[in-house]
C-alpha cells in the first residue's frame, strides 16, 4: 500500500511540476502514522479507505473591489459530502460570512447539515467544483484562507494568500 501510495504521490508531483501548477494543500500524510491507510474488507476482498484527506484543490483568490475579495475554485478535485464535514472561510485566522453570487451572507462556502446551527446556511451545495465562486471582505494586506473540515476532525487549508 505504501509503495502505491508513494508512486501515485510522486507521479501527481511530477504531473503539477511539468504543468506548472502549484497548489498550497496542507494535511497530514496519511501514511506518516507508520499504518497502512486502507484496509482490505473481508467480504469483498476489495480496498476500503480507512483515513480521509483534503481534497487537493486550487482557489484564485483575487481582490474585487476595495472592500471584497472574490475566491474561485479553478482546478482540482471536488468537494465531496462523503469526507467533508464544512469548509469556511477565515480573514486572518477568524472565520468571516461568504456571499454568494447573488450578495445573501452565508456561515459557510459549504457545510453538512449536522454542521449547521439554527439560522446558519452555505452558499453552496455539495459537490463544490470548479468554477464555484464566493465573495468575502477583506482589507488590503488581510491574510484570506480557505479552511477544510474533515468529517473525521482534520483539517486543512486548502488555499491561503495575502490579498493586495
Amino acid at each position: 500500500m505504501r509503495r502505491r501510495t508513494l508512486l501515485s504521490g510522486a507521479a501527481t508531483g511530477i504531473a503539477l511540476l511539468s504543468a506548472g501548477c502549484t497548489t498550497s494543500v496542507s494535511v497530514d500524510d496519511p501514511g506518516a502514522s507508520g499504518t497502512d491507510d486502507e484496509t482490505t474488507d473481508p467480504a469483498t476482498d476489495t480496498m476500503a479507505p480507512t483515513t480521509q484527506y483534503a481534497p487537493n484543490m486550487d482557489f484564485r483568490i483575487v481582490r474585487s473591489d476595495a472592500e471584497t475579495v472574490k475566491l474561485v475554485h479553478m482546478e482540482g478535485k471536488q468537494v465531496e459530502d462523503d469526507v467533508t464535514e464544512k469548509v469556511t472561510v477565515t480573514v486572518d485566522g477568524e472565520p468571516v460570512p461568504v456571499l454568494d453570487e447573488s450578495g445573501t451572507e452565508h456561515e459557510y462556502l459549504v457545510a453538512d447539515d449536522s454542521a449547521l446551527g439554527e439560522n446558519e446556511s452555505a452558499a453552496t451545495t455539495y459537490p463544490v467544483s470548479t468554477g464555484n465562486r464566493i465573495f468575502v471582505e477583506a482589507s488590503a494586506g488581510s491574510q484570506v484562507a480557505v479552511v477544510w473540515y474533515g468529517e473525521d476532525g482534520r483539517t486543512a487549508v486548502l488555499e491561503e494568500e495575502t490579498v493586495d
